[in-house]
């Protein structure tokens, strides 16, 4: 997630690190390619194809990018490391990737619809249950699917995870601003789009995330790995502009508060979204306990992958009770 500014100046959130109902018609397609990556196709509300790649045997995992708007090939590196003892499940949620909205429909986003479609996806997988492992906004998607399906899940793990209730926003939007240097904030107050377009506006909230890209991170050697996140192929701003009103007022602690399952939450510790943040959930949840990357930001798998992958490792071998 990042905060930027529309060309009238007012503050906006606009996609980036954090990144409908209706009945399941089901799995239309389906291939497997010579690296054992299987690709299906989901078919959804408003007859949606969600695209989902899987890879590895055993026991369920899927993998939600952030955003909202980043597509699946976020997750994808760290999903083949999951797929060497698990079965690595990645979307590409709706409007990102190949999961196409066309014409694009602003009132097809919600945080309830994303939980309908990542619903949908269990139904056409025909899992009883399966375990979620969430960026970001990925990782809040996870938590409002357990509210709303908790016998599916078998346990989280939150990966630099926005807030279990909308509050944390002020803190972020603190917390990135302080990061900027004068440079940085005098480029992002001199960008404007190049026309008053979707796709001129889907550009521009592109570039001024490349522009921002270090304030979210610890380690800035990645910085030039999360510009590479930025393209048209693998972000699209619309799906989060469309989210914002969803994405400003919610909580889940009341239904969250007697989850059962087992949660870890994973942050850097010079993430933006802040420690509060992170301890707010893990206060909440009753069987939820907190780790620490030292020297990260918001994105340990371009930041500490190895210590990112380490932890993985541990948590989804005996997810803690």
């Amino acid at each position: 997630m990042i905060v930027s500014k529309n060309p009238s100046g007012n503050a906006v959130l606009v996609v980036a690190m954090l990144a409908a109902t209706g009945t399941l018609v089901g799995a239309v397609r389906g291939d497997t390619n010579d690296d054992g990556v299987s690709t299906r196709q989901v078919e959804a509300a408003h007859g949606v194809k969600l695209e989902v790649r899987e890879i590895g045997k055993g026991e369920p995992v899927v993998l939600l990018s952030g955003g909202p708007g980043f597509a699946g090939a976020q997750m994808f590196n760290t999903g083949k490391h999951v797929a060497a003892t698990h079965r690595a499940i990645v979307p590409d949620q709706r409007g990102t990737g190949r999961s196409i909205v066309e014409p694009f429909d602003p009132a097809q986003f919600s945080i309830k619809s994303a939980v309908e479609d990542l619903e949908a996806i269990r139904k056409a997988f025909e899992l009883e249950r399966w375990t979620l492992v969430g960026h970001s906004w990925g990782g809040l998607l996870s938590m409002a699917y357990a509210a709303e399906y908790p016998q599916r899940v078998k346990a989280m793990v939150l990966i630099s995870p926005a807030g279990i209730d909308s509050s944390f926003w002020g803190t972020y939007q603190a917390n990135l601003s302080a990061r900027m240097d004068e440079k940085t904030k005098k480029a992002i107050e001199n960008l404007r789009p190049s026309a008053q377009t979707m796709e001129a506006f889907a550009e521009y909230s592109r570039e001024f995330n490349r522009i921002s890209a270090g304030a979210m991170l610890a380690n800035k050697s990645a910085v030039p790995a999360l510009r590479a996140e930025m393209t048209p192929e693998r972000m699209n701003p619309m799906v989060g502009m469309a989210m914002q009103p969803a994405l400003g007022q919610y909580d889940l602690r009341s239904k969250l508060a007697t989850f059962r399952e087992p949660v870890v939450v994973i942050q850097g510790d010079e993430d933006p979204i802040g420690r509060e943040t992170a301890q707010r959930i893990v206060d909440t949840l009753p069987h939820a306990r907190l780790e620490i990357i030292e020297g990260c930001g918001h994105w340990p798998f371009l930041e500490r992958p190895k210590k990112l992958n380490a932890l993985l490792t541990t948590v989804l071998a005996k997810p803690p009770i």
